[in-house]
């Protein structure tokens, strides 16, 4: 079997329309933004010292 057959079929059998998947994809995407938006707040009160790399935008 192709790799692209095999990434296909793969596509085909995640359900983008799985509720359960998806709210809990959105938790954790939640999750991790709000400790990146206090990490932020922290390190720009000199809470956290060093260098600290941010995801968000």
């Amino acid at each position: 079997m192709k790799v692209e057959q095999r990434a296909a079929e793969s596509r085909s059998k995640a359900s983008l329309s799985d509720k359960e998947t998806l709210l809990k994809l959105y938790r954790e995407m939640l999750l991790v933004r709000r400790f990146e938006e206090k990490t932020a707040e922290m390190y720009q009160a000199a809470k956290i010292g060093g260098f600290c790399h941010l995801n968000i935008g």
